[in-house]
C-alpha cells in the first residue's frame, strides 16, 4: 500500500515539475515545430532547426519574442 502511495505522490510531482511557468502573454504548446515570430529575426542559417521540443512556452497571437518575453510589435526595440 505504501509503494502505490509512493508512485501516486511521485507522478503527481513529476507532473508538477514538468509543467512550464511561461512568461506574460504566452501560453505553453505542445509538439508544435513551427518558428515563432521575433523581434529581431533569426539568420537565414538558423531558420532549418525549428523549436521541436515537446513542450514550451510560445507567444500568443499577435505578440513577438523579444529576449524571452512577448511583445507586441510596436515594443520591439527599435534600432
Amino acid at each position: 500500500m505504501k509503494f502505490v502511495v509512493f508512485c501516486i505522490v511521485l507522478s503527481t510531482i513529476v507532473s508538477l515539475a514538468l509543467t512550464l511557468d511561461c512568461p506574460t502573454n504566452s501560453s505553453q504548446v505542445c509538439g508544435d515545430c513551427s518558428p515563432e515570430g521575433r523581434c529581431i529575426p533569426k539568420p537565414v542559417a538558423w531558420r532549418s532547426s525549428y523549436d521541436c521540443r515537446l513542450c514550451h512556452c510560445r507567444c500568443d497571437k499577435g505578440y513577438l519574442r523579444d529576449s524571452g518575453r512577448c511583445v507586441l510589435p510596436k515594443d520591439c526595440p527599435q534600432d
